[in-house]
């Protein structure tokens, strides 16, 4: 059947696979494939397009693990893919071994990111240059988005209800009887092995059966938390870092501070500025004796997740195709700005209606601003909320913008953020409001400033306080010669 070829602006979720198998997990997933698009001479991602119950999807690889490789793919997806709303970063992931409402987390099980108390669902962790020279926590990541969380928990509550579990009729998709194929089939209770937290593995760059491994320093575990027709979900927090974890001790030691149900190395780099839910498929315990075998299976297992997701998200959610858009039509500036005044002005009942004809992020054609920047600018809450509830960006940077009196000039407006803009005009509840919905407080603007660099020369203790609460990093490697926040507190 020949492929269609669909406009960059057709695409609304990526779907970002650190490695090769997970691509190809990811790949048996989808309905149907698209044609390849022209890509601009910076991007040198290889994609891969397709639909999954009329959603349509971009999936992208992964050149190398980590963080900095995932973020430098989501910058240039976002570049030529322009309307996509938020991704999945779905593969596999280590796992802690504790017990979680649906049972004990074991190898070929599911993590889902999901805010739980003060995490939003991932937090960042780095070996650092702690005293102890320890892991250290970083800070929390930007949440998932609503219709993601949405999606999540009605997958969970179907599946409840339900004898046949269509997450495990998904993996079914995959034709593990081609050779090909092959190690994406489930290995087996028998192979799922978790030793002592103390107990170390004997030979490295062998199989416990081949170098000597205790057996008897295995942890007997109940067969009722794995079995193949049915896949356990756990949604929680996932820690994301660069470095591989291969010790118990310190995997149970980060888990317990942070409630840690999985660990992994590319969300960090991918949450920093685009709204994602992590899932991964458990192929490991973090420990000495990780090995290859449950690689596929695991991968597998994410991806039939992630799949079943885009069967509780309505189309509404990740397409609009009637709305007038900068990304899909020319749209006529004059409208673009009766808009925006309109919400300047604060009039919520023409901005409704304005927003059934309007895409909410389409940007001003000469700063690159969106909506929620004049509402984050002038501060009003209400109208924050409408725009928020009709899914707005809160991440946008504007471009330059010269000519404008408002930050300094144009060094001070380009690659500014809503959450520059409420910090600089002293919006306190504006930007808790933003940081609720997944601000970044580190995002810096093109002179080196950050959010809390506005709250400290405004001298706004209050707002300080927040930001810090919120991940805002007092010591920010600034650039162009801006001194970190730091200097300004103390001062």
């Amino acid at each position: 059947m020949r492929q269609r070829s669909l406009n960059p602006g057709a695409y609304r979720v990526g779907w970002i696979c650190p490695l090769e198998v997970e691509q190809i997990a990811a790949m048996e997933m989808l309905d149907e494939e698209h044609r390849p698009l022209p890509q601009p001479s910076g991007d040198t991602n290889i994609y891969n397009l397709g639909s999954i119950n009329n959603h349509n999807v971009v999936i992208a690889g992964l050149p190398k693990a980590g963080n900095c490789s995932a973020a430098t793919v989501v910058t240039q997806m976002r570049m030529t893919f322009p309307r996509l709303k938020y991704a999945l970063l779905v593969g596999i992931g280590g796992g802690v071994p504790v017990k979680t409402d649906t049972g004990t987390v074991r190898l070929g099980h599911v993590v889902v990111s999901e805010p739980v108390g003060i995490h939003s669902g991932a937090v960042q962790y780095d070996h650092g240059k702690s005293r102890t020279g320890q892991f250290e926590r970083k800070g929390s990541l930007m949440p998932p988005p609503t219709a993601l969380l949405n999606a999540a928990r009605e997958v969970s509550v179907k599946r409840q209800r339900v004898d046949r579990d269509p997450v495990w009729k998904n993996v079914q998709r995959i034709q593990t009887d081609r050779g090909n194929l092959r190690r994406f089939k489930f290995p087996g209770l028998d192979n799922d092995h978790l030793y002592e937290s103390s107990y170390e593995h004997v030979k490295i760059g062998i199989s416990c059966e081949e170098g000597g491994c205790d057996s008897l320093r295995r942890i007997p575990r109940s067969m009722d938390d794995g079995r193949e027709n049915f896949v356990v979900v756990h949604r929680g927090t996932i820690a994301s870092g660069e470095l591989v974890i291969k010790n118990a001790q310190l995997r149970d030691d980060l888990a317990k501070e942070y409630g840690i149900l999985c660990f992994e190395m590319e969300a960090a780099g991918a949450l920093a500025d685009f709204p994602c839910m992590v899932i991964r498929g458990i192929s490991d315990y973090c420990d000495s004796h990780k090995n290859d075998a449950w690689h596929g299976y695991a991968a597998a297992v994410a991806a039939a997740y992630a799949r079943q997701l885009f069967f509780h998200m309505s189309i509404g959610e990740t397409i609009r195709p009637n709305l007038l858009s900068d990304s899909n039509t020319k749209v006529d500036p004059h409208i673009v700005e009766e808009f925006h005044k309109a919400v300047s002005d604060g009039k919520g009942t023409v901005v409704k209606t304005w927003l059934k004809i309007v895409d909410v992020n389409i940007r001003d054609p000469r700063t690159g601003r969106t909506a929620l920047s004049f509402a984050a600018r002038t501060g009003n809450i209400d109208m924050a909320k409408i725009l928020l509830d009709h899914e707005a960006l809160v991440n946008v940077r504007q471009y330059s913008c010269p000519g404008d009196s408002w930050g300094g000039g144009p060094g001070w407006t380009n690659g500014r953020t809503e959450l520059s803009w409420a910090a600089d005009c002293g919006h306190v509840e504006m930007a808790e409001l933003l940081l609720k919905h997944g601000a970044n407080p580190n995002s810096a603007n093109s002179a080196g400033r950050v959010p809390l660099h506005y709250a400290c020369m405004g001298n706004n203790r209050r707002l300080v306080k927040i930001l810090v609460e919120n991940g805002a990093d007092i010591n920010f490697k600034t650039f162009n010669h801006v001194r970190s926040p730091s200097f300004w507190i103390t001062f």
